[in-house]
């Protein structure tokens, strides 16, 4: 799980209290699930087969027409799991996970998929080298994500444990207590990121975050480009530290990598479409978060190869949701999802009891959430029952107003208005280096996957009605946003909501501001009022009016021009470098001082004369949607080499995206200039 799970969310007072509610409804639910699982008179022995809180059916299951693997052997879909846990820590961005989505590609190819892997940029936080060492004892620790790297030679400096002002830690390595870093089922209290911000303030070193039987994944931010001031490690057995003068190695870098979300479908007879998503990539081992959703991802593809289809299917295996629910935004705002009637979402869906509790021998809660669709929820129900898988049913929207949000992957498909089944369970061990193979239940695993098939072959034909939200439809052009948003489903326009925009640079968010009504009963924003620390690639639109909210996901184009000298009157011009995140460039118009236009991806223009108003040129480009950019240039007459790159520079412009052209040498007849293409 990613938003709101561990090392998230949490900072706030709400943060905080959204944690207690979260544990105390977890510690309801996992009573509900020992309920169901061990009757009045039924035995157990923790330690062997019988420890299951699950129980493997005994006969076929009349849904899926599959049997689950018996208590303690390998499930086809452990197999897969198996699988991805080899590939190593799936971390987004690392060459783990790009090696995952090679194997996920494979997987659903050899299904009978059609397969598309879709790239995204996002900050990789590149650990080079990692350490803590004193008298010669090497400490386990792994690197708080998005944190500084130690100066050259490392940090060495006293431990202290900050006092009620923080005024002790100043030249001092700040140790947080495990009650302020550890955001799991044992802690309510989780506090780090402001922590981390206040030892960085008060003149700390370097940051350390007490671990106790295992280490666990911490961030000092969602998603971002920037490392914090000073190096934060979470370090087992850091207690022995205080009062010691241990050596910090941190070598780490923020660089632009490759998200990957690999989708494979197999079409249906008619236009409607379902999804089944599951993020891939994890900390550490991984294995219930999310090995399990992606390992039932490719069964139930499997389960479903041969089904005569009415609706289209759609299996997404998302990358870098613990970022931030990147993949799931870059699939949304990239695609079409006006005929996506529904959609499962699979994060933590199977997890093996543990010993967790010194009262309660074993733990484990499991929640089926579902919009308020009653086929969606009376086929969860039938399937859960008939595979037996346990879980305490639960609404949508007693989730999110609980919560605040569902932090998976789903919440970027609930704002579409699709309605879904989240499958997800807790146990103490996920975002840590105990989140291993030995943690999951092969049978419980199987019965998912069943279960999620049979839902998967109701979904082809049962009724699915739009979620009531507020429909937001946006649009860009030329550096300015327009928005409309919608009250309910209907086309009446709301002019008194609240309309907030995200700017996005390689999906981490750089600026925020709020748009304007206008007087036609939408809103707008120009681009340079959100003065984004450097040029923006996608704009999130989200609006709340009363009760009811819903975002819009806007790509922005952003055209490159490569050109030649001129020769005589006569330029050649390639903009097939002009890109979009998550996106692509579908139309080219150009536009030159003589009077003339072109169109396509490269041209070759000759001028009627060569005078300054006519050798000029204007280039738009526009992505599917209609979202478009422009850019105006002086094509250049002397020769050598070709101007213009690939990707744009720092924004500087009035429109919100100049960009330093490259100089231009000129004949006799034309001065030196400058030429600024706005991107």
């Amino acid at each position: 799980a990613g938003l709101g799970s561990r090392g998230w969310d949490g900072c706030s007072v709400g943060g905080r209290m959204r944690e207690r509610l979260r544990w105390v409804a977890g510690a309801l639910a996992g009573l509900c699930v020992l309920a169901w699982a061990f009757p009045a008179g039924a035995s157990h022995s923790p330690g062997g087969p019988g420890a299951r809180a699950l129980a493997a059916p005994s006969s076929r299951s009349a849904e899926s027409g599959i049997r689950p693997a018996a208590a303690g052997a390998a499930s086809p879909s452990f197999i897969y799991l198996e699988d991805i846990c080899s590939l190593g820590d799936r971390r987004a961005g690392s060459p783990s996970a790009a090696a995952t989505a090679s194997y996920l590609k494979g997987r659903l190819t050899s299904f009978g998929y059609s397969v598309e892997v879709q790239e995204f940029t996002l900050p990789y936080y590149h650990v080079r080298k990692k350490s803590l060492a004193l008298d010669g004892k090497s400490y386990p620790v792994d690197a708080i994500t998005y944190t500084g790297g130690a100066p050259t030679g490392g940090v060495t400096a006293e431990v202290v444990r900050p006092d009620e002002s923080w005024s002790n830690v100043k030249g001092k390595i700040a140790l947080l207590p495990y009650a302020d870093t550890d955001p799991g089922w044992k802690n309510l209290q989780y506090n780090m990121k402001a922590d981390y911000k206040t030892a960085a303030e008060a003149g700390a070193v370097a940051v350390l975050a007490e671990a106790k039987d295992y280490l666990y994944a911490l961030s000092i931010s969602q998603t971002t480009w920037e490392l914090g001031k000073i190096p934060g490690m979470v370090v087992l057995g850091a207690s022995e530290l205080v009062g010691k003068r241990p050596s910090i190695v941190l070598d780490a870098e923020i660089t632009p990598s490759t998200g990957r979300n690999v989708i494979g479908e197999r079409k249906g007879t008619g236009p409607e479409s379902v999804v089944l998503i599951a993020h891939y990539d994890a900390w550490f081992g991984g294995a219930h978060d999310n090995g399990t959703g992606t390992a039932v991802l490719l069964r139930a593809a499997e389960l479903m190869k041969s089904e005569p289809l009415t609706r289209t299917v759609t299996f997404i295996a998302s990358d870098a949701e613990e970022l931030g629910l990147i993949g799931a935004q870059a699939y949304v705002a990239s695609h079409d999802l006006a005929n996506v009637v529904g959609a499962i979402d699979l994060d933590m869906p199977s997890v093996k009891p543990s010993d967790v509790f010194e009262d309660l021998p074993l733990f484990q809660w499991r929640v089926l959430m579902t919009s308020e669709t009653p086929a969606l929820m009376a086929s969860t129900e039938k399937a859960s029952a008939a595979n037996q898988v346990a879980g305490a049913p639960l609404s949508a929207t007693l989730w999110k107003n609980a919560y605040g949000s569902f932090r998976t992957d789903y919440e970027r498909l609930y704002y579409q208005g699709i309605p879904g089944l989240w499958v997800v369970s807790e146990g103490p061990y996920y975002h840590t280096t105990e989140d291993v193979l030995a943690h999951v239940d092969p049978t419980d695993l199987e019965n998912v996957s069943a279960m999620v098939t049979d839902v998967l072959k109701d979904m082809q034909t049962m009724p699915l009605a739009r979620i009531t939200h507020l429909p937001v439809k946006a649009s860009y052009r030329n550096g300015e946003l327009s928005a409309k948003v919608s009250f309910s489903l209907d086309d009446s326009s709301v002019a008194d909501a609240t309309v907030t925009v995200d700017a996005y640079r390689g999906h981490a968010v750089v600026s925020r501001a709020t748009a304007q009504p206008t007087p036609d009963g939408g809103y707008s924003l120009k681009l340079a009022d959100l003065k984004p620390a450097g040029p923006a690639d996608q704009l999130r639109v989200h609006a709340t009016w009363n009760y009811l909210d819903g975002e819009a996901w806007v790509l922005i184009p952003h055209p490159v021009v490569k050109q030649t000298s001129l020769v005589g009157r006569t330029v050649s011009l390639d903009a097939s470098g002009s890109w979009e995140e998550g996106g692509a460039i579908t139309t080219y118009k150009w536009v030159f001082g003589d009077g003339t236009t072109a169109q396509g991806p490269r041209v070759s223009h000759t001028f009627d004369r060569l005078d300054s108003s006519s050798v000029k040129a204007n280039l738009t480009v526009a992505d599917a949607r209609g979202n478009t950019q422009a850019i105006d240039f002086e094509p250049d007459q002397a020769p050598g080499s070709p101007t213009g790159s690939g990707r744009p520079l720092p924004a500087t412009g009035a429109a919100g995206f100049a960009v330093a052209g490259a100089i231009l040498a000129v004949a006799a007849m034309l001065r030196r200039s400058r030429a600024e293409r706005i991107v």
